[in-house]
């Protein structure tokens, strides 16, 4: 019952608001979805990249990144619902923003990817809380702000899977998101085009079934990334409706007949026909374990890590629902995951900082 009361909730506000963007939403947020706490810390000066992949055990350099940006998406969450809080978030953005962050330490190139990863996950956030502000910082705040920003992209770009462009997977696509972001932010096109080409790149690579292929085969961790893939993909096509690019309605196909049409439905579609039935990702999964692909530890090829399903990894369902309320996909997303279902509140990463809260405002 209650999945339906919450349907029901969702397609009445879509019928008012879905066609705007969910971050062009900007007053009468939910106190109840927006209330978040996390300690205060600090982002790092220097971002210390290890060597090797950890199997999900964060090392110091990576735990401090997740420690601010939980702090970060909390005081963004609150300052939906208090004056005083968003004026705190724009002194926030503008300190770490004066103090250049986050710079890559000197051997950065040992694991590129991994500096890319962290990086991306606290610029994506930071970025959409400016866009949520962007009218309450003058023209010299704005500039210190956008010459951060800017400072952040110079270093993602030089990894090579973005200067490279090479097969996309979900830290592509997060980058996607902070690239469109600093678009919107600093009026540049080239930022939003960068964007849109990886979202588009990422959709022409799908398999015919809708599997992202390099996240398809991350072992045991082959569902967590797709999920991340998919969760930035939403955010891209949401971030452009800002610009009346409907993103959620592009569509590849090839030029032969039998080629099948690849969107982002498809891909939405794979993530969660696999994750109420996990032996759709195995052959996957298990051909990457044959090809040196990691994933978690715990975890296996054929025994996936679904704990996204019921934490905040899965609140772009909260951005998909809102706009497809009578959808399929938004259906099954409801009775897959009891987070979805119960309208939880949580830390949604690359989405920004609390979907949950973001889709209870108004224009």
């Amino acid at each position: 019952m209650l999945r339906f009361v919450f349907l029901i909730s969702f397609a009445l506000i879509s019928q008012v608001k879905a066609n705007v963007s969910v971050f062009e939403l900007k007053s009468d947020f939910s106190k109840h979805h927006c209330e978040m706490v996390a300690i205060k810390t600090d982002l790092p000066d220097i971002f210390e990249t290890i060597d090797g992949y950890t199997g999900g055990t964060e090392a110091a350099s990576e735990k401090a990144v997740s420690n601010y940006r939980k702090y970060f998406m909390s005081l963004s969450s609150r300052a939906r619902i208090s004056s005083q809080e968003a004026r705190d978030a724009r002194l926030e953005i503008l300190r770490i923003s004066k103090a250049k962050k986050l710079k890559w330490a000197e051997d950065w190139h040992k694991n590129d990817t991994n500096a890319l990863f962290f990086t991306a996950s606290i610029a994506a956030p930071v970025a959409i809380e400016v866009i949520f502000q962007k009218d309450r910082f003058n023209k010299d705040e704005l500039n210190i702000i956008i010459d951060y920003l800017e400072f952040l992209n110079s270093q993602m770009r030089k990894v090579r899977l973005i200067k490279n462009n090479w097969e996309t997977d979900n830290k592509s696509f997060d980058y996607a998101v902070f690239s469109y972001a600093l678009g919107i932010i600093s009026n540049k096109k080239k930022h939003k085009d960068r964007a849109i080409n990886l979202f588009k790149q990422g959709i022409k690579e799908l398999r015919k079934d809708g599997s992202i292929i390099v996240d398809s085969q991350r072992v045991g961790s082959a569902l967590h990334y797709s999920n991340k893939a998919v969760s930035a993909l939403v955010t891209i096509a949401e971030l452009a409706t800002l610009d009346d690019i409907n993103l959620y309605k592009y569509s590849y196909k090839g030029f032969s007949s039998s080629s099948p049409k690849k969107n982002l439905n498809l891909a939405i579609g794979f993530l969660l026909n696999s994750a109420e039935d996990e032996t759709l990702i195995h052959k996957y999964a298990i051909d990457g374990e044959k090809k040196g692909s990691t994933g978690f530890q715990r975890y296996s090829a054929t025994n996936q890590d679904k704990r996204w399903l019921e934490n905040g990894l899965v609140s772009w369902g909260y951005y998909y629902i809102r706009r497809f309320p009578e959808s399929e996909l938004s259906k099954k997303l409801v009775k897959l995951s009891t987070f979805i279902n119960s309208g939880r509140k949580g830390y949604g990463e690359i989405t920004g900082a609390n979907p949950r809260c973001f889709i209870t405002g108004n224009p």
